[in-house]
């Protein structure tokens, strides 16, 4: 399946990228022998250059088309090791793949030129268990590359669990409605948008950017209300069809093979309890579990629970500065779109979720 465009190597001048001229194209290296050129009137092109940064900071390859007669880089991605979890090959026109380590549910296209080769290394990563790079297209998540998981990566390649263990209520922290509206909105005020407009980039939380990642926000949202005396936890979504409408995304809907949020417990006047949700990428204010689950549309959603420090399914006691690493590639992807596009809200017709 190796094709000549793919480029999964490291850079050897990807120090200068972000300290050199963002006005002029810049010759990128790879190992190999190989090189493109990072053009900045392409749309994308400066968030790219972070791309590149931090996959290549991070020990990953780099996915890139380069236009054959220029060699002008005309679309780049992150390759990312995945575990898939389920096929469903029913559509028509796509075959959905979920993941174990990904939350977003991505699609093949049958009319991709590579789809035989690309659909059987999927069904055999699934037989086997076994971990495979995957690359999918940051819009709208489309898988267009498949290969055997470089070495590099095989100490990253251990299984892990599907499943979570309940926890108990006890743990977490009792707040009253105006403590839970109050922790929310302090922590959606981070929002990576409208801050990239200032270029603070770093430390904000990419809510805008809901179509993978969740694990990594819960996470982070979670380290923020014990930064302000609350025990959290999780609440863990599951289901064939989850889905939402979002202002956030251009097609207007947002698709996962399995979703995460945090959740702390309110406590009324009239003393009844419930558990309330934090999901600023799908609401405004904390809401119930089953507003929840309703916002995810499946009918036959499954939920569980877990203690905060559950990182992903099989995945615990991850620190918050691993945490944040990750999510700078989540915050670079919304940065990749919010330059091809404008920033969000996208031209979408009025739902409650958005």
């Amino acid at each position: 399946m190796s094709q000549p465009n793919i480029f999964l190597a490291k850079t050897t001048n990807r120090s200068l990228l972000k300290s050199s001229d963002q006005t002029k194209p810049i010759t990128i290296h790879f190992e190999g022998n190989q090189k493109a050129i990072l053009d900045p009137t392409v749309p994308g092109a400066k968030a790219w250059g972070e791309m590149i940064d931090y996959l290549q900071n991070n020990n990953r390859p780099v996915y890139v088309e380069t236009d054959a007669a220029s060699g002008v880089i005309t679309q780049l991605c992150a390759p990312s090791p995945e575990r898939v979890w389920e096929i469903d090959e029913t559509g028509e026109e796509v075959v959905y793949v979920s993941f174990h380590t990904s939350t977003a549910l991505r699609y093949l296209r049958r009319n991709h030129p590579a789809f035989p080769e690309i659909l059987r290394s999927l069904k055999r990563a699934l037989e086997q268990d076994a971990t495979v790079l995957v690359t999918s297209a940051n819009l709208p998540l489309e898988i267009i590359d498949v290969r055997e998981l470089p070495a590099l990566f095989k100490q990253d390649a251990a299984k892990e669990s599907p499943t979570t263990p309940d926890d108990s209520d006890d743990a977490l922290s009792r707040v009253t409605p105006e403590r839970a509206l109050e922790l929310f909105k302090k922590i959606a005020a981070i929002s990576c948008i409208p801050v990239f407009s200032a270029n603070a980039i770093g430390t904000c939380i990419p809510f805008k950017n809901p179509a993978n990642g969740c694990w990594v926000r819960a996470h982070l949202m979670a380290f923020m209300l014990m930064d302000e005396k609350e025990t959290p936890g999780k609440i863990w979504s599951t289901g064939k069809d989850l889905h939402t409408r979002s202002t956030n995304v251009p097609n207007c809907i947002v698709r996962w093979g399995w979703h995460v949020a945090t959740t702390l417990m309110v406590i009324y006047p009239d003393g009844r309890e419930e558990k309330m949700v934090f999901d600023p990428s799908m609401f405004d204010r904390p809401v119930s579990v089953d507003e929840w689950k309703l916002g995810q549309t499946d009918p036959k959603i499954k939920v569980s629970y877990t203690e905060w420090w559950w990182y992903r399914f099989g995945v615990k006691d991850v620190d918050r500065a691993t945490a944040n690493e990750k999510m700078e590639e989540f915050r670079i992807e919304l940065k990749i779109m919010w330059e091809k596009l404008g920033p969000p809200p996208y031209d979408c017709p009025k739902s409650e979720n958005t």
